[in-house]
Order: C-alpha cells, then sequence, then structure tokens
C-alpha cells in the first residue's frame, strides 16, 4: 500500500474462543452498563470486504446517538485536564509478572500486539472479546478506538473515543503509550488521510478531531496547533473543537 500505510486485516486470522464467537453474533455489550446491544457486523466478520472508510457502525441509530461534548465544556479546567498529569499509558497489563494471566488480560496484550504489527482489524476483535469479558472496562473502549482509527474505520473510531470521554472524563487528556500505538508509518497516512477529509464539510469536525488526537497522542505540537486554529475558524465548528483546544496541547 502507497505512503507507507500498512495492509489491515489479514487472511489467516486465529479464532480467540468464546467471548470472539459472542462477538461474531453481532451482539455489542455497551462498555459501560454491561448490557447487551445489537450491533452491525464489523466489515471484516463479513463475506465482502468493506472499503478503507467503513465505519463500523455499532448501533443503527448511532448518527442520533452521537456524544455530546457539552459536560466537558462545563467542567472546569483542572477536571478537564486531569488526566494529564498520567504519563505514557499502556492498555495491556504487564507481560511477564509469574501471575496466571486472566482472560481479559491474554486479549488485551493479543490486541496490543496486532495493534503494534498493523493488524488493526484482529485488534478490533480482541479488544471486543476483552470487552465481552470486562464490559465496564473504558480502557479496551480506548483500546478499539485506537484499532478502529489504524484501520481508517474514523466513524467508529471518533464514537468510541467521545463515548468514552463524555462518561470518563477524567480520560480527556490522558496519553498512551506511543510504543504500544499505531505503527509511525501507517500515523502518517492517517494525517495525510485525515486532512484532506477536513476540507469536506460531511465529514470535517470528525476528521479534526481524529487529526488532533493523533497529533496530541505522537506530540506533534505544531501540527496540533495548527489544525485547531483552522478547526475553530471554520464555519460549522462543533462544541468538541472547544473541549479539544482546553485539553490537548503538547509542551
Amino acid at each position: 500500500m502507497a505512503n507507507g500505510a500498512p495492509a489491515v486485516g489479514g487472511d489467516n486470522r486465529q479464532p480467540v474462543g468464546a467471548a470472539d464467537n459472542a462477538l461474531r453474533s453481532g451482539v455489542d455489550i455497551d462498555p459501560l452498563t454491561g448490557k447487551p446491544r445489537q450491533l452491525a457486523m464489523l466489515p471484516s466478520m463479513t463475506a465482502g470486504r468493506a472499503g478503507p472508510r467503513a465505519s463500523a457502525t455499532r448501533s443503527a441509530n448511532q448518527a442520533e446517538l452521537a456524544p455530546s461534548a457539552k459536560r466537558l465544556i462545563e467542567m472546569s479546567d483542572a477536571e478537564l485536564l486531569a488526566g494529564s498529569k498520567v504519563k505514557a499509558v499502556k492498555l495491556a497489563p504487564a507481560q511477564g509478572s509469574g501471575a496466571v494471566a486472566s482472560g481479559y488480560d491474554m486479549m488485551m496484550y493479543r490486541a496490543e500486539t496486532n495493534l503494534k504489527a498493523g493488524k488493526f482489524l484482529l485488534a478490533v476483535e480482541s479488544y471486543q472479546a476483552a470487552l465481552s469479558l470486562k464490559p465496564d472496562d473504558p480502557l479496551a473502549v480506548i483500546g478499539r478506538g485506537h484499532a478502529e482509527l489504524g484501520a481508517s474505520f474514523y466513524a467508529a473510531a471518533d464514537f468510541d473515543l467521545k463515548f468514552i470521554y463524555t462518561r470518563k472524563p477524567e480520560l480527556v487528556a490522558v496519553k498512551y503509550d506511543v510504543d504500544s500505538f499505531i505503527p509511525a508509518g501507517r500515523q502518517l497516512f492517517l494525517l495525510e488521510d485525515l486532512l484532506k477529509m477536513t476540507a469536506k464539510t460531511e465529514t470535517a469536525n470528525m476528521a479534526s478531531f481524529l487529526y488532533c488526537y493523533l497529533c496530541y497522542e505522537t506530540n506533534r505540537g505544531t501540527e496540533l496547533q495548527a489544525e485547531l486554529k483552522k478547526w475553530g475558524a471554520r464555519s460549522g465548528h462543533d462544541e468538541w473543537q472547544t473541549v479539544v483546544a482546553r485539553a490537548w496541547t503538547v509542551k
């Protein structure tokens, strides 16, 4: 693939057990309530491969349920920036401690391994399997968002990140371990792709949000500030620009 973008997916995927079977049934677990919800199947689980911009939409009513930033806007800077005190968070538990790993730990570790290898569809499935074992875990949702972003499932990544931020605002300013993140070559492709999408009215706000997130997580301060300024000056910018401008800064 051009522009340093690794291929996503893979045809020799290994099943991940009972949790994966539940995932393939088309039923998701709400990460906060723990209750099942009906889903559209992820592109990797259908007979035909979806295009690179497939949304992997989790609900038929997702557009109507788009997370609102109102609560975050009303928070104080101290509350909104609380997560900035935590550095280089790893989503997967440490391995090799001698303790017997739980099924959840194994899924999170497998997801991280696939994410770092550029196997984003496998990573999405593993994070989803982790959620089926620990439905209230926000880090698995964040990880799923990273994998979706890596696979260019932009609408799904946008929804997952905003969903968690509106319910766990202490995570808004958290930065994650860059060595366990989307590979550098793929980051460049995504930044270029998202920047192009900011010029289109129908995708501008989503693309700006994800572009800024990538810049924040990978310490691209100059690019972040440039996009925040452009986003804020653009007619029709949404409330998330206000949140991002306050919470995401690179020193």
